[in-house]
């Protein structure tokens, strides 16, 4: 008998352990993380470019004359600027931060691995890679988006 309650464990610290289970994050909630986020990206990017366009006008350089003509071959470049500035984006924050960016910190939900260990840097990073595949986003309304997925990660409530 006491081979059986070894074996299933005790009844009392099963129901403890229930009691305080995480609770995953709702697609809402989600879909707030997303928006914050993208908005907080844009201002990085914002900011970015204005010390771009200072760095330009010292040294006398004009956009034309660095030839960044949007129909040209450096759209290419600019989309390779922006989905990494995106990547180190959220590998900083996920990474430097426990798994939360500033829209987890809104809305007290944060990025853990699946057994709900913290994530790693490289987790984060892979995290962030995910998010540049088409449709990722789309994915979310799923309840389980891509990057969690393959990442073997979920974003669960920090109560």
């Amino acid at each position: 008998m006491s081979q059986q309650e070894n074996f299933f464990g005790n009844p009392e610290s099963f129901q403890q352990e229930t009691m305080f289970a995480t609770e995953s994050a709702s697609v809402g909630q989600r879909f707030i993380n997303y928006f914050i986020d993208l908005i907080m990206f844009f201002i990085v990017i914002a900011g970015i470019s204005v010390i771009i366009q200072i760095l330009f006008a010292v040294a006398g350089v004009t956009y034309e004359d660095a030839g960044n003509d949007t129909l040209s071959g450096n759209q290419l470049f600019n989309y390779l600027i922006s989905y990494s500035i995106y990547v180190i984006f959220y590998t900083f924050c996920e990474g430097a931060s426990g798994g939360r960016t500033i829209g987890k910190l809104v809305t007290r939900t944060k990025a853990v691995r699946e057994d709900e260990t913290a994530i790693t840097c490289k987790d984060a990073f892979m995290r962030s890679l995910c998010r540049i595949v088409p449709f990722d986003v789309l994915s979310a309304f799923s309840g389980y988006p891509w990057h969690d997925k393959w990442t073997n990660t979920k974003v669960i409530r920090n109560n």
